[in-house]
């Protein structure tokens, strides 16, 4: 009795704030590498914090030049 739990979260990772255009540079720059556009849109998801269907849809607007 008179016991108590205090829950604490931790410090957020600091993660990189992107502009669009650096976002699609990296996009370009993955997919250009071979990496498909789901897996580059993974990727920048997992390091940004950002949202993977929002990076995609992003990546669909990328026009490649051959």
């Amino acid at each position: 009795q008179g016991e108590y739990t205090l829950l604490v979260a931790g410090n957020p990772p600091n993660r990189p704030q992107l502009s669009e255009t650096e976002l699609k540079n990296e996009l370009l720059s993955m997919i250009k590498q071979g990496i498909s556009r789901s897996q580059a849109s993974r990727e920048i998801a997992k390091n940004t914090g950002l949202s993977r269907r929002y990076l995609y849809q992003l990546a669909l607007t990328i026009e490649l030049s051959t």
